[in-house]
């Protein structure tokens, strides 16, 4: 799903197969949202909002997603 919002576009899509699932509730239900360049990760079950400094590459914020402590 794209949205225009002035010059700026949101682009929201659901996590895939390469994704963890959400690191503090386990769902699958992630949206991930492009805004100005920065992704966000929305779980829709816990609510939680994740994004990552520096990664607006959506390549960069699932390698970011997936990183766990071990």
């Amino acid at each position: 799903m794209v949205r225009r919002s002035g010059d700026v576009t949101n682009v929201k899509t659901y996590i895939g197969e390469q994704e963890q699932s959400c690191p503090f509730c386990g769902s699958r239900k992630v949206t991930i949202e492009e805004k100005d360049g920065i992704c966000f990760y929305l779980c829709d079950d816990c609510g939680a909002v994740i994004s990552f400094q520096g990664s607006e590459e959506k390549e960069d914020a699932a390698r970011c997603w997936n990183r766990r402590a071990s």
